[in-house]
């Protein structure tokens, strides 16, 4: 599936540009004011918006300012564009709604940029019907921050900020991330430092969902983690007092991959990280939902940056 991406800029010199370099990988449509837009986004199904700050008319900031009034249009991200850098222009998008900022100068000096932002603002792009307010704040909480530390291109920071903000943001007591290779575990990151105990990766291996992740590729769900086949979490869990697990896996998927199979991960894809949380709360099945549909997409993220740190 080829994502649509609406293009906004009274210049057709830029737009000729956006068309060799993501008109391969996304349909682009074409307006050259605000309200051919406007037009647009009301006949066409658009999943990202990139506007010129500067137009004649309606600029680019009014523009933004508007979708974002109209709520049927105002989870579709926008993504400015200006040539013109100015702290307080980048300010006033973001305080607009903006879903990033970027300058045509960045664009033109590295291509692969633009590219990355628009993958990772779709990826992020997450939408679960009738979340209520504290989930739905839980999710932009998670993915604003995954998304900061993506754009440094930094594998071992962003696991230790997905293990900070799954902890946060979903109240766990711990909260690790595991890495696989040929089935054998390796731990990259924890919020665990309980020097009287400690998880092993033999321990890890005997755990359900870390089967079921590699085996089914599948997140699991255990409300009662006291009788977990690892000796060593069900331990875990009547020390700390704590009944509830989720176990995730990360798919060896690039955010352009994941896009173009529109978000569906098949049966080939290799598991190469595992996330565990446990907390003493028990998980509902929509924070279940929305912590798998989470990590489909961090795990992507994640990938990415692990690949380019390979060929480094």
């Amino acid at each position: 599936m080829k994502h649509t991406v609406l293009a906004v800029d009274d210049e057709r010199s830029f737009h000729m540009l956006l068309d060799r370099m993501i008109g391969e990988e996304f349909d682009v449509l074409h307006a050259y004011d605000a309200q051919e837009a406007i037009d647009k986004l009301a006949e066409e199904a658009i999943h990202l918006v990139l506007c010129d700050f500067q137009m004649p008319g309606i600029d680019g900031l009014q523009f933004l300012e508007s979708v974002q009034i109209d709520q049927k249009k105002k989870d579709i991200p926008v993504l400015m564009v200006t040539g013109y850098e100015s702290d307080e222009i980048e300010r006033k998008a973001y305080d607009l709604g903006a879903a990033d900022f970027i300058s045509k100068t960045e664009i033109a000096d590295d291509s692969e940029k633009l590219l990355e932002r628009i993958r990772l603002k779709l990826i992020s792009d997450i939408d679960l019907p009738k979340l209520d307010e504290e989930l739905e704040s839980q999710k932009k909480r998670v993915i604003n921050r995954v998304l900061q530390v993506a754009l440094k291109r930094d594998f071992d920071a962003l696991s230790d900020v997905v293990v900070e903000c799954l902890n946060e943001s979903f109240n766990t007591e711990i909260v690790s991330v595991w890495a696989i290779d040929r089935e054998q575990p390796r731990l990259l990151s924890s919020n665990f430092n309980d020097e009287t105990f400690s998880l092993s990766a033999e321990g890890l291996m005997q755990d359900l969902g870390y089967k079921k992740a590699l085996e089914q590729g599948k997140p699991y769900l255990n409300n009662y983690c006291m009788d977990n086949e690892s000796h060593a979490i069900k331990e875990l869990c009547k020390k700390r007092n704590l009944s509830a697990q989720v176990g995730a896996p990360l798919f060896g998927i690039t955010e352009k991959n994941l896009l173009m199979q529109d978000l569906d991960v098949s049966p080939d894809v290799d598991v190469y990280a595992y996330v565990l949380l446990l907390r003493s709360e028990l998980f509902s099945s929509r924070e279940f939902e929305l912590l798998s549909d989470l990590c489909v997409r961090i795990g992507a993220i994640m990938w990415r940056l692990h690949q380019q740190e390979q060929v480094q």
